[in-house]
Parts: structure tokens; C-alpha cells; sequence
């Protein structure tokens, strides 16, 4: 009986973890998604072949837009708040891969895999476009996928449901963003959210 304990014990540090995580694509070469728990702990991913076709759409469709990277809670860009919250339901698998290396390339990265099960956007949710007048650009406040997608979205032959990716909202006081902050930029420089990762 204790040795099954042990090897319980031993197996459940090996299960895959699942749950929602906050999702950031980085401004670098390499490895450019990852993940943030509820501790704010950071994890490089690469997403598995089992994961949801409609999300990986959805995830695609948003990053697509340009302006929308995810962060891993508010944050500040010249003074002005502002919060991208894309939360990705799945699997993390506790093994740690590593990528390949060779001449001409990315270093070697450690990574884990994660199975995507569904992707939610908490709105508001703030875009960062260029500025009409130069040196200058917008946080720009949406508050539900019609704005974002007016003509909606199409996938497997229907329209998706934006319904089922709509996170319920955190706390109704909540320091908001106002609505097309304007903002100071240097040149063409465009916000770039959590730009602390790594550069190669």
C-alpha cells in the first residue's frame, strides 16, 4: 500500500495541468508565445497538433488585427492604462522540450507543449493603432467582438459564436481605459506589450 502511494505521489508530478491561462505573443525572434498563471509565472509554449481547431482560428484571427499581443494584467504604456486580457483554457504538459539549434538560427529554446481547449476575451480590450497625426498613436477600447469583427467570423462553414469566447468580466469597478487615449510615440514606434522577452 505505501509503495502505491509513492508511485502516485511520483506520477502526480507529472500530470498535465490543466486550467486558464493568461496568453502573450513576444516581440522577439525564436519562440514568441507564452503563458501566465494565476502566479504570474511564465511559460514558453508551443501549441500541440490536439488542439481546438476553432481557437487556434479565433487566437489567429485576433493577433491578425495587429495591436493586440495579450498582457498578463493592466499595464501602463506612456501613462495611459490599458489591459489585453486573451485567456487560453487547456492543457500544460509538465515536459520540457527543447528546440533545435543550428547556424543561422534561433538559439535553442525550452518549451512545453499546450493543448488549447478554448480561447476567451475579457472585454474591454484595448488595440494600439498609429495615430492620424505622426508621432502619435491610440488606445483604442473595445468592449465585445463587434467592434473588433463587425462582419463576424466564419469557421467550418458557420458563423462563430463570439458568445462562447467572451470571459465573464473581473470586477465591474475596475480601473478602465479611457477610449481613444492619445498618446506620445517616438517616430513609428508602436506599444509592445510585456517587451521584456527575450531578444536573440
Amino acid at each position: 500500500m505505501k509503495l502505491l502511494s509513492i508511485a502516485l505521489v511520483c506520477l502526480g508530478s507529472q500530470v498535465v495541468t490543466a486550467g486558464e491561462y493568461r496568453y502573450n505573443l513576444m516581440a522577439t525572434t525564436g519562440l514568441q508565445e507564452r503563458l501566465f498563471d494565476k502566479h504570474d509565472e511564465g511559460t514558453t509554449i508551443v501549441f500541440s497538433k490536439e488542439s481546438d481547431a476553432e481557437g487556434r482560428f479565433i487566437l489567429t484571427k485576433i493577433l491578425e488585427l495587429g495591436g493586440i499581443n495579450g498582457t498578463k494584467g493592466m499595464e501602463l504604456w506612456h501613462g495611459a492604462p490599458f489591459e489585453q486580457a486573451i485567456i487560453l483554457k487547456g492543457k500544460l504538459d509538465p515536459k520540457v522540450r527543447r528546440t533545435a539549434s543550428s547556424p543561422d538560427t534561433a538559439e535553442a529554446e525550452d518549451y512545453q507543449e499546450f493543448v488549447l481547449e478554448n480561447v476567451l476575451i475579457r472585454f474591454p480590450i484595448v488595440r494600439h493603432r498609429p495615430g492620424k497625426v505622426f508621432d502619435t498613436a491610440y488606445l483604442e477600447t473595445h468592449f465585445s467582438f463587434d467592434t473588433l469583427f463587425p462582419d463576424g467570423l466564419m469557421f467550418g462553414g458557420r458563423k462563430v459564436d463570439f458568445d462562447k469566447h467572451t470571459a465573464k468580466s473581473e470586477q465591474a469597478d475596475a480601473v478602465q481605459p479611457a477610449t481613444a487615449v492619445e498618446s506620445k510615440a517616438k517616430g513609428n514606434e508602436k506599444p509592445q506589450p510585456e517587451s521584456e522577452g527575450r531578444s536573440q
